[in-house]
């Protein structure tokens, strides 16, 4: 699927989607960072004491100089600042995802739509016209959808081979635990539910088929449906 995608694909465009890929890695780091603050600053924010037990925030303390109250209000500033900008991230990663997505699915359309251009008449006249409009709408929309979907899954897969790492260190006997159910929902997925969307995803081509072969039908022949 890939090396069709990437044969589908200009140069540019390649270059663009590796763009894309590394952008979504960093953008993979900044999620685990963001949702690793979270506990940290709840856990300073409800038990002050920490201030005086361990010794790195004992330093903090010193260094700084100001009132406990003071450092958590600051602690909490900064993580506001840093979620607009963790937001503002992923505005313009999912703005660039959608630009990427979208403007293959034009750009593709517009290379289907050539191509049947570009065949002789006598072999146009062989094709089923309703497969062609399913080809450069339908399908191609799909394309486009799988692209937006794919550099999506890799990001998500990064959020959580980044969070399994950090639950490794914190606690590798419950990380190993829950590894189990995942590794059962893994083999639920491919086993029982892949099968399953495999078959509904043929059964909507289907479908799709004959509903562009009944649409081309009814408008090619308008003329007699009202006579």
């Amino acid at each position: 699927m890939l090396k069709k995608l990437f044969f589908i694909l200009s140069k540019e465009d390649k270059n663009f989607l590796f763009f894309l890929l590394i952008f979504s890695v960093f953008v993979s780091f900044i999620e685990t960072f963001a949702i690793s603050l979270v506990m940290p600053f709840i856990t300073l924010a409800s038990d002050f004491s920490y201030f005086d037990r361990n010794k790195y925030l004992i330093s903090l303390k010193e260094y700084l100089n100001i009132p406990v109250f003071e450092i958590i209000v600051y602690f909490g500033v900064g993580l506001i600042v840093f979620y607009v900008f963790r937001a503002l991230l992923n505005a313009y990663y999912f703005h660039l995802l959608a630009r990427f997505s979208k403007g293959r699915y034009h750009a593709i359309a517009y290379k289907v739509f050539s191509k049947f251009l570009n065949i002789n008449y006598e072999k146009f006249t062989q094709k089923n016209q309703s497969e062609i409009l399913k080809s450069i709408t339908g399908e191609v929309y799909n394309l486009s959808t799988m692209i937006s979907s794919f550099l999506l899954l890799v990001s998500e897969i990064f959020v959580v081979l980044l969070l399994y790492a950090l639950m490794l260190l914190i606690n590798y006997k419950i990380t190993l635990f829950l590894s189990v159910f995942m590794v059962l929902n893994a083999f639920i997925l491919v086993k029982i539910l892949s099968p399953i969307i495999k078959k509904a995803g043929l059964r909507r081509e289907e479908a799709m088929k004959n509903f562009f072969e009944i649409l081309n039908t009814n408008l090619n022949n308008f003329k007699f449906i009202k006579l």
